[in-house]
């Protein structure tokens, strides 16, 4: 699990794993939390609708699992010893 953030928004989530799910409905939940507010419960309500609507084909990764795992990247991006790499951007930029 990857995410790239602008400020406090969700610039892009790569969900990555082994696990077996239809890769249209996981780039469907990656599409849907672009640009997408990093708060917990709103990524919750969104990953929630999105459930509902590909039960099926999103059975065999957790819902809660998915949601936690979002949430502590997002903690990790956020961190002031965050990877020099990329996982956060920010948009008012840098100051030499």
């Amino acid at each position: 699990m990857k995410v790239t953030l602008a400020g406090r928004m969700l610039k892009a989530v790569f969900i990555a794993g082994d696990f077996f799910a239809a890769e249209n409905a996981v780039a469907d939940l990656e599409a849907s939390l672009r640009w997408h507010a990093s708060d917990p419960e709103a990524i919750a309500a969104t990953l929630q609708r999105i459930y509902a609507k590909r039960q099926n084909e999103l059975s065999a990764i957790p819902l809660q699992t998915l949601i936690e795992t979002i949430q502590a990247a997002v903690q990790q991006a956020l961190a002031p010893e965050a990877n020099p790499y990329g996982c956060f951007v920010n948009p008012e930029g840098a100051h030499a």
